[in-house]
């Protein structure tokens, strides 16, 4: 059970909520990536921080209550919506055709969270889909 409830969850809110807004994407909510983010860096750090507040047991787990998971989802859903604006208002680089453009003409492959403008990844589909090879549309970053 994932929980945090009353003045224990205030002192993780914004910690928890600032690395949620780096992995989570407009459509594509990345729960595994999330869950991993939670795991690897968000409780280590927070065991850092608050030793006298996160009681581990004999095999090392953590035992969190959140009373409201209606709030849960809508801090996840605000998180998702700042990172969407921040993302929207800065220019990204496009792999395939070279070009800088504000974040809002890019789409998201939610397989691996690589970005490639619109425009590019719709022409790279199309061209796969005419070309008969459908089972060869995937990422564009080589190795991906």
């Amino acid at each position: 059970m994932f929980a945090l409830k009353g003045k224990f969850y205030q002192k993780f809110r914004q910690t928890i909520l600032d690395k949620l807004k780096q992995v989570w994407i407009e459509e594509s909510p990345a729960i595994y990536e999330i869950v991993c983010q939670i795991q690897d860096e968000i409780m280590p750090e927070l065991l850092e921080q608050f030793p006298e507040d996160l009681v581990q047991d004999q095999d090392g787990n953590i035992r969190l209550e959140y009373n409201n998971v209606k709030q849960l989802e809508i801090d996840c859903d605000q998180a998702q919506a700042a990172f969407k604006r921040s993302f929207d208002s800065e220019e990204h680089y496009c792999e395939i055709c070279t070009r800088s453009l504000l974040g809002d003409k890019f789409t998201f492959l939610s397989s691996c969270e690589h970005f490639f403008c619109s425009d590019c990844l719709k022409d790279m589909i199309v061209t796969k889909i005419n070309e008969g090879q459908i089972k060869l549309i995937k990422c564009a970053i080589a190795g991906c």
